[in-house]
């Protein structure tokens, strides 16, 4: 009996047990990535790429962006979320070196590290400013793609407030 070839693929697939060497295993964990052109302009060397990606693909699904224009509006919301995040570790990495720093220990040791950052260095007050910067953007893009909405339907579709039935999730990749 002979068998095709998609059920010879099959056969042979379901014996796999998967990637046994690190360098294996770190080429199939980047397998549900998209080619990833976005996540490089925003990614720092050590961040997650599968958490970027995670994160934009669920904006993409709460937005469900219409075109290419409200495409462009949920990836400023991505870009801020993901910075804002940034700012939060950066802040507390901060923190923390200047907490091993001290000496003393104690129960104030976070508080003399605070006070000694605040007093020798503009770094967390730097890191709030961008967060704040970080924050407006993604207020604003919230507020466009409101607006968007409202007053500028997409080409051949139907007013929002007109759709009986829900969109069922988009498929396309913030890296696209």
């Amino acid at each position: 009996m002979s068998l095709t070839k998609s059920e010879s693929a099959r056969l042979n697939g379901a014996k796999s047990r998967g990637p046994k060497t690190p360098a294996g295993k770190a080429i199939s964990s980047q397998n549900a990535l998209k080619h990833g052109l976005f996540a490089y302009a925003i990614l720092l060397h050590g961040e997650s790429e599968v958490e970027f990606e995670a994160l934009a693909e669920s904006y993409i699904r709460r937005f469900e962006p219409r075109d290419d224009l409200e495409f462009n509006v949920v990836r400023q919301l991505i870009a801020a979320t993901w910075r804002i995040a940034r700012c939060w570790t950066l802040q507390s990495q901060t923190m923390n070196m200047e907490i091993d720093r001290d000496q003393e220990g104690g129960n104030t040791v976070a508080a003399r590290a605070f006070q000694s950052l605040s007093a020798s260095t503009p770094s967390l007050q730097l890191l709030h400013r961008y967060e704040n910067t970080y924050d407006r953007i993604f207020n604003q893009s919230i507020r466009t793609l409101a607006h968007i909405r409202k007053n500028f339907p997409a080409s051949g579709s139907e007013p929002q407030a007109e759709q009986n039935e829900p969109n069922g999730p988009s498929n396309r990749s913030i890296l696209q």
